[in-house]
């Protein structure tokens, strides 16, 4: 995250206080729709059209603050930016209700109880009321998962433990070893 995308998602989240929720489903919604989404970021799109675009699209009806926002960003030529800003808005609406937006990496995709369970053990090892993760999968992992949350890492990947142990292996002192 940029200093300018954290500085953007401040901007945007002051501007609508207490309608954050509106605001990401509706930038959500119209990041869902790749086509629109591919036009507002093309090179070959006209600045003109692009905003014509922002004007009409059925996601952003009744989001007058977040369609401003948005034209901003073009004339900034900072559209492209615009998923990382809405990710750090997020960050800041959770923790403004006393939770955390998190990111956590398996090996494989992880069933509806291992989310759950994961979700409670984040908010009783972070001291948060609610959590929203998202999940990547990375088969590099080979098992566990690693947890990003409020600015920190927690690798209980069994890659991670296994480079660990070959850091280990080579940080410590030759016993015996042969002359």
């Amino acid at each position: 995250m940029t200093g300018s995308n954290a500085h953007y998602a401040a901007t945007l989240y002051g501007l609508v206080p207490g309608e954050a929720a509106g605001i990401i489903r509706a930038a959500s919604a119209l990041l869902a729709q790749k086509p629109l989404w591919g036009a507002l970021t093309s090179s070959t799109v006209s600045l003109q059209e692009k905003e014509d675009l922002i004007r009409s699209p059925p996601p952003l009806e009744g989001q007058e603050t977040l369609r401003g926002f948005l034209s901003l960003l073009l004339k900034e030529k900072q559209l492209s930016a615009f998923p990382a800003i809405l990710e750090e808005f997020q960050r800041l609406d959770m923790a403004a209700r006393g939770g955390a937006v998190c990111t956590v990496t398996c090996a494989r995709e992880p069933d509806a109880q291992t989310r759950q369970d994961l979700e409670r053990a984040v908010c009783r090892l972070r001291g948060l009321k609610d959590v929203a993760m998202s999940f990547q999968v990375d088969p590099d992992l080979l098992g566990g998962f690693i947890l990003e949350v409020q600015g920190v890492t927690y690798d209980y990947s069994v890659k991670g433990r296994l480079d660990r142990l070959a850091k280990g292996m080579e940080d410590a002192p030759a016993e015996g070893g042969l002359e």
